[in-house]
């Protein structure tokens, strides 16, 4: 193996200067690399808190839309039910309404055989109170 000499060395000292250049320069893009990494990382952990956030929010949505659905349905059965009601008490009236209607009748044909000369009810008058 020949001697050391400085042209050599020199150039070995100019090698060696490259490749720490590179070396400093791969440093760096490391260092901006772990930088990266960790911004990355924190974006990704924000964005599993908020779709966390997200899913607690579309469960409470899901809740309260249950919740309106059935105060809905009880308020649907009870409407029902009043409308039930107010149908057999309107029933109950009309058949009060018919049973008046017929006594009278009754009633103004037994008048009507009692005393003979009595003027009999206007047509109209029957006809209004059958309605």
């Amino acid at each position: 193996m020949p001697p050391f000499n400085d042209s050599r060395v020199s150039v070995i000292e100019e090698r060696l200067n490259t490749h720490e250049k590179y070396f400093i320069k791969i440093e760096e893009s490391i260092e901006k690399l772990s930088d990266v990494s960790l911004s990355i990382k924190e974006m990704l952990i924000k964005h599993e808190s908020k779709l966390e956030e997200r899913v607690l929010e579309e469960d409470a949505i899901y809740e309260k839309l249950d919740e309106i659905k059935n105060q809905s349905h009880e308020e649907h059965q009870e409407l029902n039910a009043r409308i039930d009601k107010i149908e057999n008490r309107v029933e109950e009236l009309t058949k009060w309404r018919y049973l008046v209607a017929g006594g009278l009748v009754i009633v103004g044909l037994f008048i009507g055989q009692i005393i003979p000369n009595v003027p009999s009810a206007p047509i109209p008058l029957l006809q209004e109170l059958v309605k």
